[in-house]
C-alpha cells in the first residue's frame, strides 16, 4: 500500500513538471543595418508572378524566397512585409521599397533602415 502511494505521487510529480508551461527562447533579436530606395513599376509582373499595383506593400530582395516576411523599422516606424520581386540592382542596396512600404515608414527615397525576419 505504501509503495503504491509513493509510485502514485511520482508520476503526480513528473505530470506536474511536463505540464508547466516553458519559457519562451530568450535569443536575442538581431536588428540588422540596410540602404533600401523605392521603385514604382506599376502593373507589371514581379519575379514573384504578382501584378504590382500602386500603394502594395512588399520588398525586392535578392535571395529571400518570395513571400518570405520581412520586418522593418524605420525612425521608430515598423512594418512587416512579404518579399514579391528580385532586386535591387544597385550594388549596395538591399531591399527596394514598393511606395506602399515607402509611405507607410514615411521614409525618403534612399533610406538607411533596419530589418530582420519577423
Amino acid at each position: 500500500m505504501n509503495r503504491r502511494r509513493v509510485v502514485i505521487a511520482v508520476i503526480a510529480a513528473v505530470l506536474v513538471v511536463v505540464a508547466m508551461p516553458r519559457k519562451a527562447s530568450s535569443a536575442p533579436v538581431v536588428w540588422r543595418s540596410a540602404l533600401a530606395s523605392w521603385y514604382g513599376l506599376y502593373g507589371s509582373k514581379t519575379a514573384c508572378g504578382q501584378v504590382r499595383y500602386r500603394g502594395q506593400l512588399g520588398v525586392a530582395h535578392r535571395s529571400l524566397a518570395c513571400g518570405t516576411k520581412v520586418r522593418l523599422l524605420y525612425k521608430g516606424r515598423k512594418v512587416t512585409v512579404p518579399v514579391i520581386d528580385r532586386g535591387p540592382f544597385v550594388a549596395g542596396r538591399t531591399f527596394d521599397l514598393t511606395d506602399g512600404t515607402r509611405a507607410r515608414l514615411r521614409c525618403p527615397d534612399l533610406c538607411s533602415l533596419r530589418w530582420r525576419l519577423p
